[in-house]
């Protein structure tokens, strides 16, 4: 038998017969496949070098399984790692807006507390009346203490002494 043959068919049909004296059939081995003793020197060496590349795919298989199964869990802590990333960017933005619709600072957005809208603008409410942003308390600087959110304005200048002691009296 040359390289070129066609290699033994498997499978329900028997290999091809062995060389006269040998038996009809190839004895079987204790590995569940058959020993190759029986056939003659050029198929044993093409069934062992069969066996080899057979053995190469196999392993060649098992390698590409294991680079597929690391390569979806790199996948799915990527995921993961998103969609929480993900989660935590929509929580600040959502804290912002309520921030900005409830005319709070920005700074005070971060102390905004609750997982739904509904809850951070009943947080922000509660935050303007804690520190007096909602107008609500006397300690609210505002126009009645003479505070103008410190907005420059030219000042008045007396152009005589009537009009110098009327602003020192507040009556400008």
């Amino acid at each position: 038998m040359s390289d070129d043959a066609a290699p033994p068919e498997t499978g329900t049909t028997p290999p091809a017969a062995p060389a006269a004296g040998a038996g009809s059939t190839p004895p079987a081995s204790s590995g569940g496949g058959q020993s190759i003793d029986a056939f003659p020197a050029e198929a044993q060496d093409y069934i062992r070098r069969l066996r080899q590349e057979n053995a190469s795919h196999r392993n060649e298989v098992k390698d590409e399984r294991k680079r597929r199964e690391s390569l979806e869990t790199d996948g799915q802590q990527a995921l993961t790692a998103a969609e929480t990333r993900a989660s935590t960017l929509e929580g600040k933005l959502l804290r912002f807006e309520v921030a900005a619709e409830k005319g709070l600072p920005l700074k005070f957005a971060a102390r905004l507390q609750g997982s739904t809208k509904e809850e951070m603008e009943k947080d922000a409410e509660e935050l303007k009346k804690e520190f007096g942003l909602d107008g609500t308390n006397g300690s609210t600087p505002g126009a009645a203490s003479g505070f103008d959110g410190g907005v420059r304005r030219p000042v008045n200048k007396p152009k005589g002494m009537n009009d110098l002691i009327r602003q020192a009296a507040g009556r400008s």
